[in-house]
């Protein structure tokens, strides 16, 4: 093998590699993706996404509507009470999420009064 062709050889082992990894790593949080929690009753319904920004619906039971704006980034998922729409219900508190991989995300949230707890979400 001559070394112009095992250049070229390794030229193209080194793009297929290069476009494998991209398909592993598409982004599972995109729009029209549906996250729940059945046994909490909690779903998140991404409804944009914009780069780095997002807006999803966010239902706790039949009691709780949000639409949420919010950052992903580095794998995270972050809002911010300040950037929710109350449908019905209370604004709730910030909610920090980490993609765990394509199908779960973990989040924690912590309110104005101190309240917290953590809550997991299972893409649909």
């Amino acid at each position: 093998m001559t070394w112009q062709r095992s250049m070229r050889w390794l030229a193209a082992c080194m793009m297929v590699l290069a476009c494998a990894a991209l398909v592993r790593a598409e982004d599972p949080f995109r729009p029209r993706s549906v996250w729940v929690n059945d046994d909490k009753g909690l779903s998140l319904k991404v409804i944009e996404r914009d780069g780095r920004s997002f807006r999803a619906r966010f239902t706790i039971g039949d009691g709780i509507e949000r639409v949420v704006s919010g950052t992903v980034k580095n794998g995270r998922v972050d809002w911010l009470s300040d950037d929710v729409e109350a449908v019905r219900g209370g604004v709730g508190g910030d909610n920090h999420g980490v993609i765990v991989d394509d199908e779960t995300i973990v989040f924690v949230w912590i309110d104005g009064d101190g309240k917290n707890g953590s809550f997991t979400l299972h893409r649909r």
